[in-house]
């Protein structure tokens, strides 16, 4: 992993934890070459929030999404 993942990670995790309406517990942040990819057990709504939060970080060539729809509030 190189440094510049590193950062991502970093940046990705706070942006996450940041957001009143997603749980940055519930999702698992992985960086490889700037694609981030992210896998937890989330609402609908929580889903949708964090996709378009990590797709506006500077930096981020793309997101894998991994995450699975829990409930749909």
């Amino acid at each position: 992993m190189t440094f510049q993942d590193l950062t991502l990670i970093t940046k990705v995790k706070a942006a996450l934890a940041q957001a009143e309406d997603v749980s940055a517990l519930d999702i698992d942040v992985d960086v490889k070459n700037g694609i981030v990819s992210l896998e937890g057990d989330v609402s609908k709504k929580a889903h949708d929030r964090a996709i378009e939060i990590v797709k506006g970080i500077q930096d981020v060539k793309s997101v894998e999404d991994c995450l699975n729809i829990t409930s749909f509030e």
